[in-house]
């Protein structure tokens, strides 16, 4: 009778370089996050101005519209109580009802739009969905932009969707070179320990196992080709996003301009004057 047991432990040995990829990519990933994290706040906060105005310009509309239709009434109401003197007065009387009645019509349509632009607000805002709220009079300037390529310049700085195209160019990168560096194989090494005793004999074996996977060439060959692609897709990806924000920059700054210069043109006057 007797015994035996056994002790090893062994510890991995990554090539030089590989561990700081993995934390490179990782960073990318929370750069990745982070600017997402920003746009979808930019863009709530964007929404919510959008919003704000467009509860304006509605509330706007339907208190124009109630006053049109209020005036409608009463004009209406001051016919009626007139004796017709044939039947084109009485004809004119009854065109002008139905006009009031349009004029109402429209009161009611512009009264369910600010309704629904207010649920959208409070929406936005976490308030309660019918929660009155009454914009303020917002004095609008239409300022001058800056030049095209200023405006470019801005945009290769700090607009979102550039920002992630880069990061991710960058992340695939660090993933190329994590590919190329993994195609060689990591070394396992440990020592080992073992005792056996029988028959009052006691035989103690101690030593050094190293592991190392085969073959050791041409590893990992699948991955560098995949990585490659999509570092060649993301540079794609990068120069179409380029070009297409450079498009709608050009696009939004024309259609600005040409508002503005047709506003330019309006009598500041005419509303008061239609009103």
């Amino acid at each position: 009778a007797g015994n035996a047991w056994a002790v090893s432990a062994a510890q991995t040995f990554e090539w030089p370089g590989r561990v700081s990829l993995r934390k490179a990519t990782a960073d990318r990933q929370i750069d990745l996050s982070e600017a997402g994290l920003e746009q979808f706040r930019a863009a709530l906060a964007a929404q919510v101005r959008q919003k704000g105005f467009a509860l304006f310009a509605a509330q706007r509309r339907e208190a124009a519209a109630q006053e049109i239709a209020g005036r409608g009434e009463e004009l209406v109401g001051t016919l009626v109580q007139r004796e017709p003197a044939g039947v084109t007065p009485l004809l004119e009387t009854r065109a002008i009802e139905a006009s009031v009645i349009k004029l109402r019509r429209g009161a009611i349509e512009a009264s369910r739009e600010a309704q629904s632009a207010l649920y959208k607000l409070n929406a936005l805002r976490g308030r309660p969905i019918a929660e009155a709220l009454v914009i303020s009079e917002v004095n609008l300037t239409f300022a001058d932009l800056p030049g095209v390529d200023e405006l470019l310049r801005r945009a290769g700085r700090e607009n979102f969707e550039l920002r992630q195209r880069e990061i991710e160019l960058i992340q695939q990168g660090f993933k190329l070179r994590l590919a190329e560096n993994e195609a060689w194989p990591s070394i396992t090494l440990g020592p080992q320990f073992s005792r056996e005793s029988a028959g009052g004999e006691k035989e103690t074996i101690a030593g050094v196992a190293v592991s190392i996977p085969l073959p050791l060439w041409n590893r990992n060959r699948g991955s560098v080709e995949t990585a490659n692609a999509r570092l060649l897709q993301a540079q794609t990806s990068l120069n179409l996003t380029v070009r297409d924000i450079e498009r709608r920059i050009r696009e939004q700054v024309a259609n600005y301009e040409r508002v503005r210069t047709e506003m330019a043109r309006l009598n500041p006057k005419v509303t008061e004057q239609l009103r």
